[in-house]
């Protein structure tokens, strides 16, 4: 089965961080198995790219979500 590529944007980059920040001051090994499983989510859409679920606001096949934990992750599939 081929791999695709996922590409984060800057934007998402930034976020992650974000989501890292607050729980590394107080628990860094947590904030790194946390991110790890957000990046782990990601990383099986190399795979299988059209695993989640249609964006429902904007019902375009190339625009997805997958939900991990209190996230809702949004990627947009293309060749």
């Amino acid at each position: 089965m081929p791999s695709h590529k996922i590409f984060w944007t800057r934007q998402a980059r930034e976020y992650l961080r974000s989501v890292r920040a607050p729980i590394s001051r107080d628990a860094p090994a947590t904030a790194t198995a946390y991110v790890g499983k957000l990046r782990l989510s990601v990383g099986r859409l190399k795979q299988f790219p059209f695993y989640g679920e249609v964006v429902p606001e904007l019902r375009r096949e190339d625009l997805r979500e997958v939900i991990e934990g209190h996230y809702r992750i949004i990627y947009r599939v293309s060749e």
